[in-house]
């Protein structure tokens, strides 16, 4: 896998974006009071929960996703992408949309839990603490982000910032993803060219037969990751499959190319398959 080096300017940049989300998003929350920053939170979480629940059902009618953008060209992984992009995008308008009733009913609601004039020093200090913890997954998240192997130096950076104390729990975090998905470092092996092991062959099928591709198609797929003889017949079979789903020889191309296949090799192989 082709690492990335970030450049080192990004380390002031960090800090000074998490420091002043601590000063402004505390001194907001004091100004609001925790009970009304509580309200928020709950509300949001319940949006989250019902948006996630019912938003695969949706997506499966209604694709939201850009039609700009060819996820096909990815391989492997181009309908899983699409799909956790059109769920995202519906549990973010259920959110939206139950934040908005939440908020007609929120003004009521605060009055009658505080029934004074003021807010009391105690819901104020909790509105400042309560506020701040959103920073914590911004951190998190930039964590997350700078601890992905395709960062060279992502693990040096994070450390050397205020959120380093994150950088442990993101490393282990990171590193059980890509245990649990095998997948990721198979594509890495075959992109950089590198012999694979028999397990790897049955980790490409297994995936294969999970996106749904016909038995029929796996095993001539398995021909091309194996660099092994692909007949006419073959062609045939992946001709049909394109044709049915409107896949183009120039996604074919890209992912013969990501497969580890030479421009001469990919060309021979195009030419049997026009």
């Amino acid at each position: 896998m082709e690492t990335v080096m970030l450049p080192v300017n990004l380390i002031n940049i960090i800090n000074i974006t998490l420091i002043a989300l601590i000063v402004i998003l505390g001194l907001i929350g004091y100004l609001k009071g925790f009970i009304s920053q509580a309200y928020d939170l709950l509300i949001l979480g319940l949006g989250i929960i019902v948006g996630w629940s019912i938003s695969p059902s949706l997506a499966k009618e209604y694709s939201l996703a850009s039609s700009s953008i060819n996820f096909n060209d990815i391989p492997f992984f181009g309908g899983i992408i699409v799909a956790l992009i059109d769920q995202i995008i519906w549990t973010i308008i259920i959110v939206i949309v139950i934040m908005i009733i939440g908020f007609v009913f929120k003004g009521l609601l605060i009055k009658k839990v505080l029934r004074y004039k003021h807010k009391v020093l105690v819901d104020r200090i909790g509105g400042a603490v309560f506020s701040i913890i959103p920073v914590f997954f911004v951190a998190l998240m930039l964590a997350l982000t700078l601890s992905v192997p395709v960062f060279s130096n992502g693990t040096t950076i994070l450390k050397a910032t205020v959120a380093s104390p994150l950088a442990p729990v993101a490393s282990s975090l990171i590193s059980g993803f890509i245990e649990d998905n095998p997948t990721i470092e198979l594509v890495d092996k075959i992109s950089e060219g590198e012999p694979l092991e028999e397990e790897d062959y049955v980790v490409i099928e297994n995936t294969l037969q999970e996106m749904g591709f016909p038995e029929d198609v796996t095993v001539v797929a398995l021909k091309f990751v194996k660099k092994e003889e692909v007949t006419e017949d073959d062609l045939e079979v992946l001709k049909n499959y394109a044709e049915e789903n409107d896949i183009t020889p120039d996604q074919i191309k890209s992912w013969m190319k990501d497969l580890g296949f030479t421009d001469a090799q990919i060309k021979a192989l195009m030419d049997q398959y026009q």
